[in-house]
């Protein structure tokens, strides 16, 4: 709910904080999973890292690529089991559906898993100013990946974890003022489309329902992935799966947590391990889980007092 009343903020133009819950919607429920692009870090075993509320006692998983969906055949919405709405006019806004069976399958099992979903960065943005920033990973990963390892470039020998981390800070900064020069653009549009709605809410409530709609649905994909600066340190990426509470694939477990299943074996799709400080006494039980996997297990470089 806190990022959807961000990104409401961002887009009306309201530099301040506040808290919004939507009411409840059973046809459009949003699965989240989260990564980060920092897989060894302190201060998120700490948060997130738990086992029995220990701090610091848990592990970090970093995944092969292929255990997302390698590219976005519905153009963005593919977290959205949507649908076929090719037969309304272009005149028509229609609310969104979803297809309960379009992106979930049955398996041999007798189980129904969703398939491969893309993960997609999260983008802070400070409700104050006009701040905004993609997640990515940090300049110590690529020390930590490449070590003292050299480079030449132009008849000179550089730090290859320097010169990796300038190559993909320029990628990232490219990729932000595209974004943010969109996200522009959307409030611009937005501005106009609720400046057109106020002269027609009393004269035609049925077409200022539809243009509600419209809006929520333009919104959809990006209220999962707003997130307020505060929360920047994380560095996270989502997968998002958005359905109905109907569809087969929906679980529930001790009468309160509902969970969809994903198609991608985790154990199959592992590529490090990374033991927080205060689980160390697991390295061995690791190695012997994921014996027959090339998986890289390390300690955590971190140093941690344990209380």
């Amino acid at each position: 709910q806190f990022y959807y009343a961000t990104t409401v903020n961002y887009l009306e133009g309201i530099k301040e904080n506040y808290f919004y819950a939507p009411d409840f919607d059973k046809s459009l429920h949003a699965f989240v999973s989260c990564f980060t692009f920092n897989h060894d870090s302190l201060n998120q075993f700490r948060l997130y890292g738990k086992e029995a509320d220990k701090e610091a006692s848990g592990v970090s998983l970093v995944f092969e690529k292929e255990f997302f969906q390698s590219d976005n055949s519905l153009e963005g919405l593919s977290f959205l089991s949507l649908k076929n709405n090719s037969q309304n006019s272009d005149e028509t806004i229609f609310p969104l559906e979803l297809d309960q069976q379009l992106n979930a399958e049955k398996s041999v099992d007798g189980k129904f898993r969703i398939n491969k979903q893309p993960v997609m960065r999260c983008v802070y943005i400070d409700p104050t100013s006009d701040y905004i920033q993609l997640a990515h990973r940090n300049r110590l990963t690529f020390f930590r990946e490449f070590g003292d390892e050299t480079i030449a470039v132009q008849d000179k020998i550089l730090s290859k974890a320097e010169h990796e981390w300038e190559n993909y800070k320029k990628y990232i900064d490219e990729k932000t003022t595209d974004f943010s020069d969109a996200f522009r653009a959307l409030k611009n549009n937005y501005e106009l489309i609720i400046e057109e709605k106020k002269g027609i809410t009393n004269s035609d409530l049925e077409s200022s329902n539809k243009i509600d709609t419209l809006i929520n649905e333009i919104l959809l994909p990006l209220k999962y992935l707003i997130k307020q600066s505060a929360f920047q340190e994380e560095q996270e990426c989502r997968m998002i799966y958005v359905t109905s509470l109907n569809a087969p694939e929906v679980k529930m477990v001790n009468k309160k947590f509902l969970f969809v299943e994903y198609e991608a074996d985790v154990k199959e799709s592992l590529d490090e391990v990374y033991i927080a400080p205060a689980a160390r006494d697991y390295q061995m039980y690791l190695a012997w889980l994921l014996r027959d996997k090339d998986v890289k297990i390390e300690l955590s470089n971190n140093p941690y007092r344990q209380t």
